[in-house]
């Protein structure tokens, strides 16, 4: 290009046109001035002012202004690693802030004020709060994975009033399916279980509480079986009678002892024979309350012993036996005269034909169960198991927590010294055969319940503002972290789920998944 120069300040050597000439006047200092004012200082007609100010075109100025911009590195001597050195900081504040919220279960404002305090970058609440966002925003709300389980489903509210439906495989405690909605209705249950069963998750029967909304929804598949809740339909129910039975003779027995002081401290044989006569009526009421107590606790035990899978000599028990004694036992419980016992005797009876479903698949494990153990060992296995069962439900009875666990630990002993296995062997061996009886016995839906007490100091943290993202998130981590005592020690949800170990921990495979 053939440039003309005009202006006053053109040196006097350069009076003719000349063809890509150097500015001598434009020192490299002021090239840089130039560069920096059109890269970072964008104000409207500021080119073509610096073009007559300094003599040059504007496609010139462009060109200055892309050699800054591509080698600034190169310009302000950069090393080579300071950029993996920001992105490692990064990295190192983001594994923080998911460590923190997760297991830590900290508000962001926490976070922020931790990795403030360790002097890390990327601290702030808006960071924070829009990285969990995003990572939540990656993840689905429904397992990858397919095949058949038993549906365990429950709802859970926040604000009072909108519920989080979640549905739960009771022998791997792996969460199926999470959703936060607007309303809880009959559709939206039929729903979440429709896109469990177009993932390929196939439900083997529904096993929920006797809310209104899930009884009502469960219609919508009368071709799968249902099973209520032990627990919901019986322990918490008539529990509560036997609590406050027991509390009623605690204090008649109180009333009796008060009596009796009161009549050795008369004086006057009217007083003594007015305090003797109402000691007498003392020890007769609380002779009636203590026997009262005793018949509600024996057909209240005798229905308990209806809820367990295998009888006392490790044999399976029939549905057929189990509802007969639990109908004749709350039939006589209506002989008790107990005030408001008899509403709940009538919602049992209700649930009492779908109660004892799940001995339906009693028979059908034993049968899979018989293909790899001998039929002679198969009572000491159900004895084990469900001595192991009883043991994980008495929490608050150590003494027969501690005899449940030596029955159990005896049967495995001396299947152990049979198989003449090594402990690793027998172990391995073990957590299979209880995991099948896990899966076809399963008759509670306290593993949702866990679930729901997982949930709730998050969504107390919140204070119940909690979005579909971070529930996703949750999720992902209650399925892929793993359980630190009890049954399923050492293992993952998502391993029982899937019988495939996982090669990492969570959190990598977290940052894997989004990353995909």
């Amino acid at each position: 290009m053939i440039h003309s120069i005009s202006l006053k300040e053109e040196p006097s050597s350069l009076t003719s046109p000349v063809k890509f000439f150097r500015r001598e006047d434009l020192t490299v200092e002021k090239r840089f001035k130039i560069a920096s004012i059109s890269l970072f200082f964008r104000v409207k007609g500021g080119k073509s002012g610096m073009a007559k100010r300094h003599g040059v075109s504007r496609t010139f100025i462009y060109q200055l202004r892309d050699q800054l911009a591509g080698g600034m590195h190169t310009i302000f001597g950069a090393s080579s690693h300071a950029q993996p050195e920001r992105f490692s900081a990064r990295q190192q504040a983001e594994q923080f802030i998911l460590l923190l919220r997760l297991i830590g279960g900290c508000s962001i404002g926490a976070i922020s004020l931790v990795l403030d305090a360790l002097e890390m970058p990327f601290n702030s609440t808006g960071f924070i709060s829009q990285y969990l966002q995003s990572k939540g925003a990656g993840l689905p709300n429904i397992v990858d994975w397919q095949g058949k389980v038993i549906f365990g489903s429950d709802e859970l509210f926040i604000l009072g009033r909108q519920p989080i439906l979640l549905t739960v495989d009771p022998a791997s405690g792996a969460i199926l399916h999470i959703e936060k909605l607007a309303s809880l209705t009959k559709a939206a249950w039929q729903q979440h279980w429709q896109c469990l069963r177009e993932k390929g998750i196939e439900p083997i029967k529904l096993l929920s509480d006797e809310g209104t909304t899930l009884r009502a929804a469960r219609e919508g598949f009368p071709e799968i079986a249902w099973q209520p809740d032990t627990f919901h339909a019986i322990s918490l129910r008539l529990g509560v009678f036997q609590q406050r039975l027991l509390r009623q003779a605690e204090k008649a027995m109180e009333q009796e002892y008060k009596r009796e002081d009161k009549k050795h401290s008369a004086k006057s044989p009217g007083m003594k024979q007015k305090q003797h006569q109402s000691w007498e009526q003392a020890c007769q009421n609380s002779l009636q309350a203590l026997r009262l107590y005793e018949d509600f606790r024996f057909l209240y035990q005798c229905i308990l012993e209806q809820n367990q899978v295998f009888q006392a000599d490790g044999q399976a028990r029939l549905r057929t036996s189990a509802e007969a004694e639990t109908r004749m036992a709350l039939e006589l419980m209506r002989t008790l005269s107990i005030p408001r016992l008899n509403k709940e005797l009538d919602e049992i009876l209700h649930v009492l034909p779908d109660l004892y479903a799940f001995l339906d698949g009693v028979q059908p494990t034993i049968a899979l169960l018989s293909k790899t153990i001998e039929p002679a060992l198969l009572p000491f296995w159900t004895c084990a198991w469900q001595a192991e069962k009883k043991a994980s439900k008495a929490k608050n009875n150590y003494p027969y927590q501690k005899r449940c666990k030596d029955k159990a630990a005896l049967a495995l002993e001396l299947l152990q010294q049979h198989y003449q296995m090594d402990k690793k062997s027998f172990e391995t061996l073990r957590q299979s055969t209880f995991l099948t009886l896990d899966a076809g016995c399963a008759q509670s839906s306290a593993i949702v319940e866990c679930v729901n007490s997982f949930l709730r100091p998050y969504l107390n943290e919140c204070r119940d503002q909690i979005s579909q993202e971070f529930l996703q998130l949750l999720m992902f981590y209650y399925n892929h972290r793993r359980f630190q005592r009890g049954k399923r020690k050492g293992k993952a949800p998502i391993e029982i789920l899937s019988d495939k170990p996982l090669d990492e921990n969570w959190l990598n495979l977290l940052l894997q998944e989004v990353k995909a």
